[in-house]
């Protein structure tokens, strides 16, 4: 739905996810939507916390608010959060789903190294994965206007790309440097696989 009336943004408690959970703040108090912010436990990690009498989930359901409460705008779209143990870009789909969002956000990186290696990247499962459009983040995002809590000064739905009749010819060019995240719209029939995860 265009706009979007209820955004998910899945986060790690990395900076490529305080960038993408910046934007989806912005962009649901730009259009008036609800906020959703998901983050996903590893089992291992779960299984190792339960094991040692720790609730990993009642400690991450808190750094999940505190990096809401640090990440300005967030905190003032209200955003409801989700805490769920499983494999990241599997339970973002999922609860994306579930809750029947718009529009996914994820930030252009997650795991690094020999993370994404072992377990693959998020965002593409994501994007492979999701019944809805997604919205990947540049890591190097910033506000057009920091000063406001919105995306005024930016179009980020809507005609971005192609000249309308009478506009100059360079007009595709100049929209699409200036469009910031792309939405990459991934909805598709079941059964049509583009790959595995």
């Amino acid at each position: 739905m265009i706009p979007p009336r209820r955004i998910l943004v899945g986060v790690d408690f990395s900076e490529c996810s305080r960038t993408a959970l910046a934007f989806a703040a912005r962009l649901a108090l730009h259009v008036g939507g609800v906020l959703d912010v998901l983050h996903v436990q590893d089992p291992t990690l779960t299984a190792a916390a339960r094991s040692a009498h720790v609730n990993l989930a009642a400690e991450s359901a808190e750094e999940v608010r505190r990096f809401i409460q640090s990440t300005p705008p967030a905190p003032e779209a209200h955003p409801e959060t989700f805490v769920i143990c499983g494999t990241p870009g599997k339970v973002l789909c999922d609860i994306a789903a579930r809750e029947q969002a718009d529009v996914l956000v994820v930030g252009a990186h997650g795991m690094t190294g020999a993370a994404r290696w072992l377990f693959g990247s998020n965002t593409q499962r994501a994007l492979r994965h999701a019944q809805m459009s997604v919205l990947v983040v540049p890591t190097g995002w910033r506000p057009p206007h920091p000063d406001r809590q919105d995306l005024s000064g930016r179009r980020p739905f809507g005609r971005t790309a192609g000249p309308a009749p009478g506009d100059p010819p360079d007009r595709a060019a100049r929209c699409s440097r200036a469009a910031g995240p792309r939405s990459v719209d991934v909805t598709r029939q079941r059964g049509d696989d583009r790959g595995s995860s």
